[in-house]
């Protein structure tokens, strides 16, 4: 994949995984799994802004 890949690997808190373990789907898992895709994304795009644009177009 070369230049092609950008890994996106948020890392979780204790409680952040236990609000979002295995088969819950419930209002507190969704609200954890947008807030990690957030910080995600911003952590993300600070340290590889010009990659994940080229990537996403």
């Amino acid at each position: 994949m070369g230049n092609r890949y950008l890994r996106i690997d948020p890392k979780s808190s204790a409680r952040q995984a236990g609000a979002i373990a295995l088969d819950k789907a419930d209002r507190k898992a969704t609200d954890t799994l947008a807030l990690l895709a957030g910080e995600a994304l911003d952590a993300v795009s600070a340290k590889h802004g010009p990659l994940l644009r080229q990537l996403l177009h």
